[in-house]
């Protein structure tokens, strides 16, 4: 069987575009995710907007310390609302340091904080693409628990906390918008 030369140029463009990509850092393979699929683009230093309030996920007060709260506040751009998704790992960009179930608590309803990245499962995360909106829900290894802003609130400093997967709008998160660039 022979193959059109239009589909393999665009078959073959299409691969030398994604290698690019992945060269580049800008795409990477997340792990499978609780749905039990792969969420297969995580771009580089994403902010996380909160689809129910539309607030950014964020370690509060540019704390760089472990420990930290990481909380939910109006998108500004600044590093303290950017993570990078490397092994499993949500590194916030202005501290270097992991979000992190505390204690590796399986309760729900504790707040995520930072602390120095340690490879532990609780500091391991996958997301779940929600139907055809292509918001996500953010699981943890460890208890298999989402990130959600706490009592579906809306407010600047709400805490961010794990709960049980539900169908709340207060657990999709989808990439954030870029202040001063258009979003």
């Amino acid at each position: 069987m022979t193959t059109p030369l239009n589909t393999t140029r665009r078959l073959g463009s299409a691969a030398a575009a994604t290698a690019l990509a992945l060269g580049a850092g800008l795409l990477t393979a997340a792990p499978a995710n609780a749905d039990g699929g792969y969420d297969q683009t995580w771009f580089s230093d994403t902010t996380f907007v909160n689809i129910l309030s539309g607030k950014c996920l964020e370690v509060g007060g540019w704390r760089t310390d472990d420990g930290a709260p990481v909380n939910q506040w109006a998108c500004t751009g600044g590093a303290n609302q950017k993570w990078r998704f490397t092994d499993g790992q949500l590194i916030n960009v202005n501290s270097g340091k992991c979000l992190d179930v505390p204690g590796w608590d399986t309760t729900p309803g504790i707040q995520l904080t930072q602390w120095e990245c340690n490879g532990g499962d609780n500091q391991r995360w996958s997301a779940g693409v929600m139907g055809v909106s292509g918001m996500r829900r953010i699981f943890d290894k460890h208890t298999l628990l989402v990130l959600d802003a706490a009592g579906a609130s809306k407010e600047d400093g709400a805490p961010v906390i794990q709960w049980t997967r539900n169908s709340g709008a207060n657990q999709a998160w989808g990439p954030g918008p870029n202040p001063g660039l258009g979003a």
